[in-house]
């Protein structure tokens, strides 16, 4: 009786920490708050330098996939707490949002007929 006991006192040990694990992974929640967060941009987005373009996409993790065989673009950005602070920091560092030389390197995608 003891034994068996010991046994289930063991199991249970075992699964509150099981459950700890699983519990400490948990994704993160959504907050859509954080999209009116975001400040404005001071021009459009194709009049700011290249480099400061730049540094948007890699501060929102830009991913773009194509699919050939369908035709199809994804693409995903993503947002975190920090987000926000660091889109305002890159802003307040460019300099004068005057289009460059290179502005059709990140030229919108314009239709083919």
């Amino acid at each position: 009786m003891y034994a068996r006991a010991a046994e289930l006192e063991a199991e249970r040990t075992q699964a509150r920490a099981d459950l700890a694990a699983l519990t400490g992974h948990q994704p993160p929640t959504v907050d859509p708050g954080l999209l009116d967060a975001l400040p404005q941009l001071p021009a459009r987005f194709t009049d700011l330098p290249v480099s400061t373009r730049h540094k948007l996409y890699q501060a929102f993790g830009i991913e773009i996939l194509f699919n050939h065989g369908k035709h199809q673009i994804t693409c995903r950005a993503t947002i975190t707490t920090s987000t926000p602070h660091t889109v305002t920091a890159i802003i307040n560092d460019s300099n004068s949002p005057t289009p460059t030389s290179s502005d059709s390197l990140c030229a919108p995608m314009e239709a083919v007929a």
